[in-house]
């Protein structure tokens, strides 16, 4: 058995029916809608358990639905082309808003962090979070944190970000729904564009662009940021 789980068919098969489960469960009981790739991940985890199947072995057929994420972030260009004049009308607010968002997001981490007294490596590999996870690596490559840290910690926070975002924006009384897409793609990148576009189109739109925009912002801040406060 040990072979046929390597093969990259399994670790595809897995992760869709992970998908899958998720969605069918969120119909049958909607107060879980909040948390459709939190369902996935733990329904990943729980078969790669039951079956004694190593992540090595999962990831070569896991791997290539995340090479998807690429074209994926790409497509989101089509809703921004269709959007574009109520987004121009409205770029200095936005940037205000994901520039602001950024910077707090990045200082108020190293911040906590330095107050715990945590190692230097591991504050360098929190410190981009909050952003796509190929820039995110990258990022933390570039200021001598670590990778594998640093891959968990973004997925982590997208999983926060798109379980709690929408709960507080509501609380918070906001029903904006460009503002609810630019709060989500800033603070969880990706998996937070993918809640945004759960809510409504006008919510992913701006979503995707604010996880863009961060994302490139946040690459050319962070070593600054860092090296300045520690």
């Amino acid at each position: 058995m040990s072979n046929y789980v390597e093969l990259p068919i399994v670790g595809i098969f897995i992760t869709l029916m992970g998908f899958y489960a998720s969605r069918q469960l969120i119909k049958k009981y909607s107060f879980l809608s909040s948390g459709l790739v939190l369902w996935t991940v733990l329904f990943i985890l729980g078969t790669l358990y039951v079956l004694d199947i190593n992540f090595d072995a999962y990831w070569n057929g896991g791997s290539w639905v995340s090479m998807l994420l690429g074209p994926s972030v790409i497509a989101l260009g089509v809703s921004l082309y269709e959007h574009s004049n109520k987004l121009w009308k409205q770029l200095k607010p936005f940037l205000i808003s994901v520039v602001t968002g950024g910077i707090i997001g990045i200082v108020s981490v190293v911040l906590l962090l330095l107050q715990f007294k945590v190692q230097p490596e591991i504050i360098k590999s929190i410190a981009p979070k909050s952003i796509t996870s190929p820039i995110a690596i990258e990022v933390a490559q570039s200021i001598k944190g670590i990778p594998e840290v640093t891959a968990g910690i973004v997925i982590f926070t997208g999983i926060l970000g798109s379980v709690f975002g929408p709960v507080f924006l509501k609380i918070i009384g906001n029903k904006n729904n460009s503002a609810m897409g630019v709060a989500l793609g800033t603070t969880a990148h990706g998996i937070g564009t993918a809640k945004a576009y759960e809510l409504s189109n006008v919510s992913g739109v701006y979503g995707g662009l604010a996880m863009c925009v961060n994302g490139v912002i946040s690459a050319v801040m962070i070593p600054y940021i860092v090296e300045l406060m520690m």
